[in-house]
């Protein structure tokens, strides 16, 4: 068995709803697409170069990372 480092400890803490559980690929990226959202809806709301610049970028429309 290969040990975890903290790091990936850390990780799964962040990501899963058991921290218990191995985390996979599209847990990990289902994270990032959230936070992404996250991001996009907050420079928004806090700047208003973001507000005009993604002013046609809508967190909801974005389906994926690609």
């Amino acid at each position: 068995m290969i040990e975890k480092t903290p790091l990936e400890a850390w990780i799964n803490k962040k990501i899963s709803v058991n921290p218990t559980e191995t985390f996979t690929r599209e847990a990990i990226e289902a994270y990032q697409l959230k936070k992404l959202k996250e991001s996009i809806e907050w420079v928004k709301q806090k700047s208003k170069f973001y507000r005009r610049t993604l002013i046609d970028l809508y967190p909801e429309d974005i389906k994926d990372l690609k």
